[in-house]
């Protein structure tokens, strides 16, 4: 092996080891829940996190757990049971109906956000962009457990426009079309919908009363089991699940293209050598595509159209024996009455590549149509013979021409 040759494999095998280093230490140094998370985890610590408030509740005496799993599977005592749901995956319909019975079991349940009014078959949740900047404070419109001592928060509206029912009840709203905060009985239980997480995020926990809407939301300490929802955010107990949140998959993309690059290399430089492949120059196109060259180069549009016209009307006087300059109104009453052809139609035609042959301005679309329009009367008054789509000449002296 040449010695070239090694040191290009060094020089590969050193990139795929910096390659698979570097990704591993992006994944350790920004796992989930890291600077690119928006919602409100409660692994992320950003201003966008929850994780000040998965630890407050936890200060404050609840008990307060992670939960991984979905909604349909998660085994809890509904009456001792409150959970939180902050991720931003849809949910399914079997996850909808369980909600449901959870709840009329007793449970009770914070839901956040458009996806959050999925779970309760809500329509109008649309997604809307969030307004940079501090969000804007609402007061308390109704009274309710839920806004007990809560007097005012700060809120971002990005929750669209829920249609809710008439059991639900608006606490805080930015118009009668557009409720940030709503809390309904269904069954023995309550549930609570925010239209954004702002008020338990960590930059915004402390604002106004937005901790204490939390607490009215859960309820008391040692009254409920809290189990705040992270498979909605893309954690789940699998291995695969928690690396495609990380730039785990991305490393093994470039791992991927890297390995097919030193194939590529390996084949390109120890393949047989073959003669590179010289194009044909006898090719029957050869002609009308350097034709067509000519005609782009000048900008010859008219003079296609020329041409067009010129074997149109060479045709109708060996056929029709007309005069080679004969009128266009001759020309098209003579269509109509030996081939049933529209007059106003073939005059129109006619009339028109008249104009095109003096026209500087025209473009290629219209030459390319009124040429199409010309040859189809041509092949009207003159239609190719067997020999002629055959490529041979259909009388004998058409090969002299």
């Amino acid at each position: 092996m040449p010695a070239g040759g090694m040191k290009d494999s060094y020089v590969l095998i050193a990139a795929a080891v910096l390659t698979v280093a570097l990704g591993i230490g992006a994944a350790m140094i920004d796992p989930p829940g890291g600077s690119g998370t928006h919602s409100p985890s409660s692994f992320s610590a950003t201003t966008q996190g929850g994780k000040a408030a998965f630890e407050t509740l936890r200060a404050l005496g609840y008990q307060v757990e992670r939960s991984f799993e979905p909604m349909a599977v998660i085994d809890a005592e509904a009456e001792r049971t409150a959970l939180v749901f902050t991720g931003a995956a849809k949910p399914s319909e079997q996850d909808a109906r369980a909600l449901q019975e959870f709840l009329e079991a007793g449970g009770v349940a914070l839901l956040i956000g458009p996806q959050g009014a999925q779970f309760l078959g809500v329509s109008g949740a649309v997604p809307e962009e969030a307004v940079l900047g501090k969000p804007p404070t609402h007061r308390v419109l109704a009274p309710s457990p839920v806004v007990s001592q809560v007097t005012e928060i700060t809120m971002t509206a990005t929750g669209g426009r829920p249609e809710f029912g008439g059991s639900y009840v608006s606490l805080f709203a930015v118009s009668a079309e557009e409720p940030l905060v709503a809390t309904a009985r269904v069954g023995r239980g309550r549930v609570s919908w925010w239209a954004a997480p702002t008020p338990l995020t960590n930059a915004h926990l402390s604002s106004a009363s937005n901790l204490q809407l939390l607490l009215n939301a859960v309820g008391a300490p040692g009254e409920r089991r809290v189990l705040w929802d992270e498979h909605y955010h893309g954690h789940s107990r699998s291995l695969w699940s928690y690396a495609a949140g990380t730039p785990l998959p991305w490393i093994g993309v470039q791992a991927g293209l890297l390995l097919a690059a030193v194939f590529a290399t390996y084949s390109r430089r120890r393949g047989p050598v073959r003669s590179p492949a010289t194009p044909l120059r006898n090719s029957p196109l050869e002609f009308i595509e350097m034709l067509g060259a000519l005609y782009r180069r000048a900008n010859a549009n008219g003079a296609a159209v020329t041409s067009a016209r010129t074997r149109f009307s060479r045709t109708m006087a060996a056929s029709c024996g007309i005069p080679y300059d004969a009128a266009d109104e001759t020309i098209a009453r003579l269509m109509m009455s030996r081939f049933a052809m529209d007059e106003r139609e073939v005059l129109n035609v006619l009339n028109a590549s008249a104009r095109a042959e003096r026209d500087p301005a025209l473009t290629a679309e219209d030459a390319l149509t009124l040429t199409q329009q010309l040859q189809r009367l041509t092949g009207v008054v003159s239609p190719p013979t067997l020999g002629a789509s055959t490529g041979a000449p259909a009388h004998g002296n058409e090969g002299a021409d």
